[in-house]
């Protein structure tokens, strides 16, 4: 989609896939931080 956005010059398009994949890395990583802290319980704070 951003591809075929650059290529056609619609910046609007590809500015909105560059918010989109923002989005997901940023839920990704907080995902995986809860998950980290989740699974890693048993660990003292050092």
């Amino acid at each position: 989609m951003m591809e075929m956005g650059r290529q056609l010059f619609q910046i609007d398009v590809v500015l909105c896939g560059v918010i989109v994949a923002g989005l997901i890395g940023f839920l990704l990583d907080a995902s995986m931080v809860r998950l980290e802290r989740h699974l890693s319980r048993w660990r003292t704070a050092t």
